[in-house]
């Protein structure tokens, strides 16, 4: 959120993406530091209640859909087993003709 308000999202998504095995609570802030997100805004966002609502709920709505690991592809809820061109092309020719009957 705080990426976002810095209009920083992708930056920060993409940095926390290719750090993922260093991650912990100074590396976040570290990366945050060198987009020039200040450490007090950072700091604050890991006790924001909204964030922390939003986290659980996404979550919560992952279990729920089966999702074990990142990253997970859904069609019409249903998700692709082969994560292929050829496969999601297949499952999406199906979920239109059926959405056109």
């Amino acid at each position: 959120m705080v990426a976002h308000e810095h209009n920083l999202f992708w930056e920060f998504h993409d940095l926390l993406f290719k750090n993922y095995k260093e991650l912990n609570r100074e590396k976040i802030i570290a990366l945050g530091n060198e987009l020039g997100i200040s450490s007090s805004e950072l700091e604050k966002s890991f006790t924001n209640e909204y964030i922390l609502l939003k986290i659980q709920k996404d979550i919560m709505d992952a279990k729920q859909a089966g999702v074990r690991g990142v990253p997970k592809v859904f069609i019409n809820g249903m998700a692709l087993k082969e994560r292929t061109l050829k496969a999601f092309q297949i499952e999406i020719d199906k979920a239109l003709t059926k959405q056109a009957k």
